[in-house]
């Protein structure tokens, strides 16, 4: 039903703007396309490495106790009752348990962190889409694969959408 409203608003304002002798440039893209292409870009790890930059601080903590408490058993193991040698050794199975165990929450966390950065994602490219719509004159961009049965291929920005976001990323990378 949104489909057809959307095809008949469309059609209507195309009619609408031919009478006024206004030309409306309708383009069309892939949104999907753009989201395959990029998912694996810098934008979307350039997200993730802020979460993973904490989330391996914590790890190295954990990391740098367990090689501590190692480091006190192996030099000061002859001198160190019986007892306290198994308290260390207790302390350090503990500390390795707690960072993989950390590690595995981790990744599960990060993992699910992916498939919510997509709203971002797709917010960022539809300002790339404004962006190219603008600099093309287009009217009206319409989604590909909704309403769209037929569009011929000079009307399709996805390339030029996808080739703006690459020159945003060297962008960002040269600074």
């Amino acid at each position: 039903m949104k489909k057809l409203f959307l095809a008949v608003f469309i059609m209507c304002a195309l009619v609408w703007g031919q009478r006024r002798k206004n030309i409306i440039k309708v383009g069309c893209i892939d949104i999907q396309t753009i989201i395959n292409k990029i998912a694996a870009s810098k934008i979307l790890k350039k997200k993730l490495s802020d979460k993973r930059g904490r989330f391996l601080s914590k790890a190295e903590k954990l990391s740098k106790e367990i090689q501590q408490l190692k480091q006190v058993l192996e030099v000061e193991e002859q001198v160190l009752s019986k007892e306290r040698r198994l308290e260390i050794k207790s302390q350090i199975l503990e500390k390795e348990q707690e960072l993989n165990k950390y590690l595995q929450e981790r990744e599960t966390f990060i993992k699910q962190s992916e498939d919510l950065l997509t709203p971002d994602i797709v917010e960022e490219i539809y300002a790339f889409v404004k962006e190219v719509a603008v600099r093309e004159g287009f009217s009206i961009i319409i989604e590909k694969n909704t309403a769209v049965i037929y569009s011929i291929d000079d009307l399709d920005i996805t390339e030029d959408v996808i080739e703006l976001i690459e020159e945003s990323e060297t962008k960002d990378t040269d600074n």
